[in-house]
């Protein structure tokens, strides 16, 4: 039997005020055995008296006392009935799917599932521009390149520089989002480079390898955005300047160091854990926008400033 909530509203229903303590608690074992689709409950009187630890006549009167009309009922369907029985003669309360699709999150988890909505929006809007400016690009390529080759226009339309040495301080050198490692590490480096005012201009073969491994539990844009957060969380200390190796570190491996062993720390889930409320100022939220990261950013929670 699955998890059911129990709506608080119950305390003032005219049920818990009209009914008996055995209707209230054959009343509560029929909304707990309610099918999750369409709130029936296949159970026999019988069965239902035994599960209830009732007698089968009081068990009759309960389902009677809830297939009446109720005038002090707070809703007006059916005159106030908590209950129907089926063609089939099971029965199927009322006002199940209405209290089952009812919101009882709080006020912030819902202003964030809003958030994550209009996010989830915005970017299909943005894929569907690009693409439809992606084709249009690749039109006027075929008119004015009749002599190319097939494989000299997807030359032409990567976008991806062909080495992991490049200027990543100019935005002009960050290739788009990409599922490729390749493209993702440099994109990362580019994060790096942006939040710390650095110039790192290779991918080590240590933080590809990190960078691949950590791929097979986390998405491109977390591993990207990563540098952003932590900076933003003050996880790196006092701003301090981490090396790209660090945010990818597994958690599981501690570090000596002096003769001092020191215990591993898992950077992601870190940082993720308390994504969610984190705000981004004007130079971290320029940064977001210019890597593309602004609606996965605020699908998760992040505060990012226009």
């Amino acid at each position: 039997m699955s998890f059911f909530p129990i709506d608080r509203d119950i305390l003032t229903s005219s049920i818990w005020v009209q009914g008996t303590p055995e209707q209230i608690k054959v009343w509560f074992y029929l909304m707990l055995t309610a099918h999750r689709t369409n709130g029936v409950v296949t159970d026999t009187i019988p069965a239902i008296a035994q599960r209830c630890a009732l007698s089968i006549k009081v068990t009759q009167e309960a389902i009677h006392f809830f297939a009446q009309p109720d005038r002090f009922s707070r809703t007006k369907d059916r005159e106030g009935r908590k209950i129907e029985l089926t063609p089939e003669g099971h029965i199927r309360l009322i006002n199940y799917e209405k209290h089952r699709d009812k919101d009882y999150s709080t006020p912030r988890v819902q202003k964030w599932r809003e958030r994550k909505k209009n996010a989830e929006t915005e970017m299909k809007r943005d894929v569907t521009l690009r693409n439809d400016e992606n084709v249009t690009e690749t039109t006027d390529i075929d008119k004015d390149t009749d002599k190319d080759t097939d494989r000299d226009l997807a030359k032409k339309q990567q976008s991806v520089p062909e080495t992991l040495e490049c200027d990543y301080s100019n935005s002009n050198a960050v290739p788009p989002p990409s599922d490729k490692p390749e493209v993702i590490a440099i994109r990362y480096l580019a994060a790096i480079n942006a939040v710390q005012g650095r110039r790192i201009h290779k991918v080590t073969p240590d933080v590809m390898r990190l960078l691949k491994l950590r791929l097979k539990d986390w998405k491109p844009w977390e591993i990207e955005a990563a540098p952003i957060l932590a900076w933003a969380q003050g996880k790196s200390g006092p701003k301090k300047k981490h090396a790209p190796a660090v945010y990818l570190r597994d958690g599981e491996h501690g570090k000596t160091r002096n003769g001092n062993t020191y215990g591993a720390y898992y950077w992601l889930s870190a940082i993720y854990t308390d994504a969610d409320g984190t705000e981004l100022d004007e130079r971290l939220s320029a940064i977001v926008k210019q890597l593309s990261l602004f609606g996965r950013m605020v699908s998760s929670g992040v505060r990012v400033t226009d």
